[in-house]
Order: C-alpha cells, then structure tokens, then sequence
C-alpha cells in the first residue's frame, strides 16, 4: 500500500515538472532562472528570455524524467532503474537534448 502511495507521489511529481517544462518552452509562465528572479526591474525589461525559458524547460524535463524512472523502479521493484536515475542527474555528457 505505501509503495502505491509513493508511486502515486512520484509520478503525479513528475507529470506537474512535465506540464511547467512544457510551459517553459512555450515561453508562458514564471521564469525559473536566477539571471531573471534577482534582476532589476530594468534588467527584467530589456532582456531576452528566450535562451533563460529553453533552459529552464531542459531542466524541469530531466527532473520529469528523473522522478519517472523513481516511480517506474517503485512499482516494479528494479532496484538498478534507481541507478539509471541517480546517473541521469549527474552525468553531464547525457545526449539527450544535444
């Protein structure tokens, strides 16, 4: 029963960090990037939020695709899918956005 609650967790997570990921290509919603939140009000302004929204949504899909494999590996018990992800965090040379 509570692996089904932490399932359910974990993958309504991961479906609300693919539904803001989404949000931040479409360049709609709160920019999540520090060059953005600790700028001036000018700053703001004048910048171009573009490249700050790609990254931003890079992020939150990875984060999507992290807690995607956690709920996966909750349910079906396949303790090296736990791995995959801890890896996926780290590994900087992933190609899955290149």
């Amino acid at each position: 029963m509570e692996d089904l609650i932490l399932f359910l967790i974990t993958f309504a997570l991961s479906i609300i960090l693919l539904f803001i990921a989404v949000m931040q290509f479409c360049n709609r919603g709160f920019l999540f990037v520090n060059a953005y939140i600790f700028g001036t009000k000018e700053e703001r302004d004048n910048m171009d939020k573009t490249p700050y929204y790609k990254q931003a949504g890079i992020v939150f899909t990875l984060l999507s695709i992290v807690f995607l494999i956690i709920s996966i590996e909750i349910i079906t018990h396949i303790f090296w899918l736990f791995f995959i992800s801890i890896v996926s965090i780290f590994d900087r040379h992933l190609p899955l956005f290149l």
